[in-house]
């Protein structure tokens, strides 16, 4: 595959970096900070590269590299020694990247499915259940958390591919208001809601943090 730029995930976003190495800037900058994912796509086909917990990344013409250890001397001498377990994988797939769905694929890698043995029981939900569902794919639920000075739900989701979007959130249960808050957690507006789903615009590459009172 050939592309002259590669894809990698940051914060909330993503950035492309060049895949050539033809200027000094480009030469000094070999090496990209990444989260979850790096891709490289030639429009029909690609290569996203997932990890765990390594954040190091380097790709040149269509190679893909993986910083695992760094092991340096200075400011600690012991650093990277003892022992060391990460996890990567490669997800190759048709298109780019967005296309392929790989910002949800890396929240896949770094959260897999936990499953357990019960006995068998009638149960008290419907036999499929979500807490909370986000659409489309591109809209990312990033953040369930209690609030910092309330006793309400905080959610924070954003678009993943940088492309406005109109989204939808379901809950588990009909809330009985909804706020758009600041990062900061201070209070916006109002959200309308309909039932048990939230409509919500977004703009590209858009953060957006709600209050669920229930």
């Amino acid at each position: 595959m050939k592309n002259e730029k590669a894809t990698y995930e940051i914060p909330f976003a993503f950035v492309q970096r060049p895949t050539g190495r033809n200027t000094p800037w480009e030469k000094a900058r070999f090496e990209v900070s990444a989260i979850r994912w790096a891709d490289l796509s030639d429009g029909e086909y690609g290569i996203s590269l997932l990890n765990e917990s390594k954040y190091g990344h380097d790709i040149k013409d269509n190679a893909m590299r993986l910083t695992l250890l760094r092991s340096p001397l200075w400011p600690d001498p012991m650093a990277d020694k003892g022992k060391h377990k990460f996890s990567y994988a490669l997800y190759p797939h048709k298109g780019d990247w967005r296309e392929a769905d790989t910002v949800q694929k890396g929240y896949e890698f770094n959260h897999p499915l936990l499953s357990f043995f019960v006995d068998s029981h009638d149960g008290d939900l419907e036999s499929s259940f979500s807490f909370f569902r986000a659409s489309p794919s591109n809209i990312i639920l990033a953040t369930v958390k209690k609030a910092e000075d309330r006793e309400n739900l905080i959610i924070r989701l954003y678009e993943g591919e940088g492309e406005e979007a109109e989204g939808v959130l379901g809950l588990f249960r009909q809330p009985k208001e909804i706020y758009e808050l600041d990062l900061m957690e201070n209070r916006l507006r109002s959200v309308p809601f309909k039932g048990k789903e939230i409509p919500l615009q977004f703009g590209r590459s858009e953060i957006k943090t709600l209050e669920i009172v229930f």
